[in-house]
């Protein structure tokens, strides 16, 4: 799965400068069906310079062992116990730091990619602003969505499906926090990052997000989580007043008669 291009020049020309060195981080806990239908959509990354690292997250549904088996290219950093989201990406972005790789993009299992050159234009815009540290890609539901122009824009924070980080960024405020272990993690690292004055944005290219990849749709512990790690976060970020605030902003999402705010990343989403 690696990718190398190798500098060339003739008598005319400088030295083709190689392109930034990317690892791709991809979570799974037991996610085969997932990894069956990403992969081969993975595979069409045109970005010339990347290799593919399973952060098998306690798996025992045989997962790793296909992967080994039938994509032979793919670096496995595997862990006996399910760490969390934040534990087991870094894990991963550990390996990144030790071999001195510029690009960490994490990506959940349950995806697809649409564009092969998503990576290309989310790292051509990286390296062409200083100040960006993290970018996010459009999350959608519809695995047939076209890309039209490719567009970006400042933000305050961007979901942890499908999100590229500035590896020397994260070497200056550290890794996630794994005491979250899932769900808000990645706001608090994008909060640390941002109040070093870093750049934090949006990507207009659209990957798919089938959803509940790690938890299954709004179960118990997902609700506890996200309700848990929201207090933890606004404790960290935003102060007291905020978070004892929290937990009315939960109930009142619970009991809402409108659907749309019962979906599972409401919680996640909607903010005060």
């Amino acid at each position: 799965m690696t990718q190398q291009m190798e500098s060339t020049c003739d008598a005319n020309s400088m030295p083709t400068v190689a392109p930034a060195s990317l690892d791709i981080l991809l979570i799974t806990h037991n996610g085969l069906g997932h990894l069956q239908r990403l992969l081969p959509t993975l595979k069409r990354t045109t970005y010339p310079n990347f290799r593919l690292l399973l952060l098998d997250n306690g798996s025992s549904d045989g997962s790793r062992e296909w992967v080994e088996q039938n994509w032979p290219g793919v670096i496995v950093v595997r862990s006996e116990i399910n760490l969390g989201f934040a534990g087991i990406n870094n894990r991963g972005l550990e390996r990144s730091i030790a071999d001195g790789i510029k690009y960490a993009l994490l990506l959940n299992d349950d995806t697809e990619i649409l564009d092969p050159d998503w990576a290309t234009h989310a790292i051509e815009f990286m390296e062409a602003t200083a100040n960006a540290a993290v970018i996010g890609f459009q999350e959608t539901s519809d695995p047939t969505s076209a890309l039209n122009d490719v567009t970006v824009r400042e933000t305050e924070w961007v979901s942890g499906f499908a999100v590229l980080f500035r590896v020397e960024a994260l070497m200056k405020v550290g890794l996630f926090d794994e005491k979250y272990f899932a769900y808000w993690e990645e706001r608090d690292l994008e909060a640390r990052i941002a109040a070093g004055g870093n750049g934090i944005y949006q990507i207009s290219i659209p990957v798919y997000h089938r959803g509940g990849g790690t938890f299954g749709r709004a179960t118990s512990q997902y609700v506890y989580l996200m309700m848990r790690n929201a207090i933890r976060y606004s404790l960290k970020n935003e102060g007291l007043k905020q978070a004892v605030k929290r937990p009315l902003q939960y109930f009142l999402i619970a009991v809402s008669p409108i659907p749309i705010f019962k979906t599972p990343h409401a919680l996640h989403m909607r903010q005060a």
